[in-house]
């Protein structure tokens, strides 16, 4: 089945006849399903092949409850680490390729303890990176409505729905709205009720979860590689942090329950021995000079050097 699922307009075939939500519902959130492993796995696969082209499916894989669906499968249901890297790989390809990101952040953020709560040292490298990704992926689009809710920054704007429209921050380029129906097609007739309670959680969540000492740890891990795509990723969603604990905690006074700090001081490991303060340390000394890797696609005109970007982290 997999292997049908291998092009665009084939996977937008089974999209429509609603393949989504039948993975999702009698395969990976089924109870009797938890002692087969082929068929956990073949779900996972299918599912993640669902998530390639996300800029189109991802309304109705978020309506399906694919996140989270994903999540469990990769952290816990997934007895099989072939299965696991699978559903990571959803994961991360959902957030990476969604447009806007900012509906698949909250859906990942809502769930994400249950990556907190994962035993890493039982898990493949391949997940445990591919949900790192994902986590630092979310986070600056998590932090975006933060500050939003504490009314530290302005929303890009809302479509006629209500629905919160994606920022430059979130994709990289112009903010542009969900469709409506995008929106009815993720959220159904609560769209808007859904859309207007996003900003009260993305604080709560930061603090709780990504912004939390073990979320910088686990997003920290990624600087562990030796791929500059991965430290941009990590380095990227830091930033957000620090910017959020900043301006949170100076503006509003602090976020819902507390919790985030700026990740800088939280000395936080990356591997057993090595800090993450001390990794980026490594990461800009390297980098210095000419011949730094360059990362053109941060902007579009401005060749901005690692360095560089390391820098405005510390």
């Amino acid at each position: 089945m997999t292997l049908l699922a291998n092009s665009d307009s084939r996977i937008l075939a089974m999209m429509e006849a609603g393949l989504a939500k039948v993975i999702v519902d009698d395969v990976i959130v089924c109870p009797s399903t938890n002692f087969d492993l082929i068929g956990i796995r073949v779900g996972c696969e299918l599912l993640r092949n669902l998530c390639i082209p996300a800029r189109t499916t991802s309304p109705q894989l978020l309506s399906a409850g694919a996140m989270s669906a994903l999540v469990t499968a990769a952290t816990s249901k997934c007895r099989d680490q072939n299965g696991a890297a699978a559903a990571a790989a959803g994961c991360r390809l959902l957030l990476e390729r969604a447009s806007p990101r900012t509906p698949a952040a909250v859906a990942f953020a809502e769930c994400f303890n249950q990556v907190l709560a994962m035993d890493v040292a039982k898990a493949h490298p391949f997940v445990r990176v591919e949900l790192a990704r994902a986590a630092a992926l979310a986070t600056p689009s998590i932090v975006h409505l933060a500050l939003c809710e504490a009314g530290v920054e302005a929303s890009a704007g809302t479509s006629g729905n209500g629905v919160a429209a994606v920022t430059a921050a979130d994709n990289g380029k112009a903010a542009e709205p969900i469709s409506t129906d995008a929106a009815a097609a993720e959220n159904g007739a609560g769209a808007a009720g859904e859309a207007a309670g996003r900003e009260e959680e993305a604080g709560l969540a930061l603090g709780q979860s990504l912004g939390s000492k073990a979320g910088v740890e686990f997003m920290g891990f990624l600087l562990a590689s030796d791929h500059a795509s991965l430290h941009t990723e990590a380095v990227l969603a830091l930033i957000a942090l620090r910017r959020a604990a900043g301006a949170i905690y100076e503006e509003a006074g602090a976020l819902p329950d507390g919790g985030l700090t700026d990740p800088l001081e939280l000395d936080a490991l990356i591997t057993d021995t090595l800090l993450l303060t001390d990794r980026l340390e490594q990461l800009k000394s390297a980098t210095e000079g000419p011949r730094s890797p360059t990362l053109g696609w941060l902007d579009g005109k401005n060749l901005l050097p690692w360095s560089s970007l390391v820098k405005n982290y510390l």
